[in-house]
């Protein structure tokens, strides 16, 4: 499992984790379903690691949830539709934060 935090792009990084300001955690399946957005965030330098703890500030996030919004959703199976609904949930509380997430690895 992987736990999300979220965080102002103005804080300087946690060495742990912030439980008042925990979101939600994804599993190493559902992380990997969600290739398409993966893939994305390779290609726009915005790291994404599973294994490793990470930062994505604001702006990624808004750039992330503007590329998902682009997706065909109706392709989708229910595992993978599931999957996203899960990350970008994340995303949004952080965006609902106006914040950026942080993600430390278990």
């Amino acid at each position: 499992m992987q736990d999300y935090y979220y965080i102002s792009d103005s804080e300087t990084t946690w060495d742990y984790p912030n439980e008042n300001q925990f979101i939600d955690s994804i599993s190493l399946e559902s992380f990997q379903i969600c290739s398409e957005l993966l893939s994305f965030a390779e290609k726009n330098s915005i790291r994404i690691l599973f294994f490793e703890d990470y930062r994505i500030n604001n702006q990624n996030i808004q750039s992330l949830l503007n590329f998902y919004n682009s997706l065909n959703h109706s392709s989708f199976n229910t595992l993978k539709k599931s999957s996203y609904e899960k990350v970008i949930s994340i995303f949004r509380q952080a965006q609902k934060h106006q914040s950026g997430i942080i993600a430390f690895a278990d």
